[in-house]
């Protein structure tokens, strides 16, 4: 039912669930506690994705419809028309990035959808909220908003990429290969990696059926949670 997100903080969770009538909604929890609130209007939602405050969620609603929900007020509202129930990424300066026939950027408040790429999907952030990384097949691209330049981060990796930085102040990027979950020093200022990669998590296996490639992510504080669709 789609990858759930975990806040910027690290201390809150969002996730699609079923209830008993098998209506699928959003819901949020704190992660000291085992209560879960619905968000009213979510009817349908996937793959939610938190703003940089941690104060409202996009996500894809019924209809393939990029929606924000502001978590105090609780009203869902709709942005943009998307290509299907991707995943979204949203920017310290107030741009949210969604698949819709390539990467497509809208401002988090509403407008009218501009191409950001031709050809990537999967986007993520970096911390200067222009530069993100995105997927093109098996590359890893870094692209720039305003700018249909893109520059070649990896080319044989079979998921999508985000970073995270690590105690020791190191930052690291993370994606799959061959089903193992794979971590390699990344260098924010030049877009760039800098070491060689390692294993974290071997063999993450197949996600459903037909088996679709799984995706990864983390808070900043680094706190990675499991792959899922």
């Amino acid at each position: 039912m789609g990858t759930p997100a975990v806040s910027p903080d690290g201390r809150t969770i969002a996730f699609v669930a079923a209830d008993t009538q098998q209506l699928r909604r959003l819901y949020v929890r704190q992660l000291d506690s085992v209560d879960a609130r619905v968000l009213p209007g979510t009817e349908g939602a996937v793959h939610p994705f938190f703003s940089p405050d941690g104060r409202s969620l996009g996500f894809v609603a019924s209809g393939n419809k990029l929606t924000r929900v502001d978590l105090a007020a609780g009203v869902p509202r709709a942005l943009a028309d998307v290509g299907g129930p991707w995943h979204g990424s949203w920017s310290q300066t107030g741009t949210i990035l969604f698949t819709a026939s390539g990467l497509r950027q809208v401002p988090a408040n509403g407008g009218t959808p501009t191409l950001a790429s031709s050809a990537a999907s999967h986007p993520y952030f970096l911390p200067d909220g222009k530069r993100f990384l995105a997927r093109n097949g098996s590359k890893i691209e870094l692209d720039t908003l305003g700018s249909q330049d893109q520059k070649l981060v990896l080319d044989n990796a079979d998921s999508a990429a985000f970073i995270a930085p690590t105690p020791d102040g190191q930052t690291y990027m993370f994606y799959m290969r061959s089903a193992n979950v794979i971590a390699q020093p990344f260098d924010e200022a030049k877009g760039a990696l800098v070491g060689k990669p390692r294993g974290v998590l071997d063999y993450v296996g197949p996600v459903a059926k037909p088996a679709l490639t799984p995706t990864l992510g983390a808070p900043p504080p680094g706190t990675r949670r499991s792959p899922n669709p």
